[in-house]
């Protein structure tokens, strides 16, 4: 894994040592990195309240990679490890990381400007620490494809809505919702990856994987949990 500083990826608190930690990926790497709502408003602090020793996170067994709100950047599980996020066999397949928000939230909602923004911004700058750790480019910051998911195509960001539509995981969940700003999102994740490196871009993957996976993505949300 490509060396990085917690202060490089803002990380500021370390949940790591005691929640769930299913262990090495499946194929030594991670497919891709999972998008997910933490289902409640954007509370500073709420990702280290949620993942605290005997807190919620704790109780249920569950973590993902990384958690975010308005002001952290939570490390649920040790880098290079796999956590609980989206059901057997995906997790030891792909990366997730938590939102402070709600998957019926409106796109003005999460542009709000204030907390639920800011918290976005935290999580974009969390995933594109990601790609960066585990030796991936700009280029590969682009959303999967249903088609892609279900070939084990690497690297790239998906939905948790996109794994339950896909089948590739035991999960029928369909955050973060209709209302994710993801165009929105995946500049701001390309942003702190130039930022983080210094380097320059090089050509974006085409549209039509973008308008694919859009096109799966509507056709998922027929019912399930948020």
């Amino acid at each position: 894994m490509t060396a990085l500083t917690d202060a490089q990826r803002g990380i500021t608190d370390d949940a790591s040592s005691y929640l769930t930690n299913y262990g090495a990926f499946q194929g030594s790497e991670p497919r891709g990195v999972v998008i997910h709502s933490l289902e409640c408003g954007a509370i500073p602090g709420i990702a280290a309240q949620l993942s605290s020793r005997g807190g919620w996170l704790d109780g249920e067994g569950l973590a993902p990679t990384l958690m975010t709100d308005p002001t952290s950047i939570v490390r649920a599980i040790p880098d290079g490890d796999s956590g609980g996020h989206i059901g057997g066999p995906g997790n030891s397949r792909y990366l997730g990381v938590e939102v402070s928000g709600r998957a019926a939230w409106t796109r003005a909602q999460w542009l709000d400007g204030g907390p639920a923004q800011a918290a976005l911004e935290h999580q974009a700058r969390a995933v594109a620490g990601l790609f960066i750790l585990y030796g991936h480019g700009f280029g590969e910051i682009r959303w999967l494809s249903i088609a892609q998911l279900q070939a084990g195509t690497p690297f790239g960001m998906a939905f948790h809505n996109d794994i339950s539509i896909s089948g590739v995981s035991n999960t029928d969940h369909w955050d973060p919702g209709l209302g994710f700003p993801a165009g929105a999102f995946l500049a701001s994740v390309q942003r702190w990856f130039l930022s983080m490196t210094g380097g320059k871009p090089v050509p974006p993957p085409g549209a039509a994987t973008w308008l694919e996976s859009l096109m799966g993505w509507h056709q998922g949300v027929t019912g399930g949990t948020p």
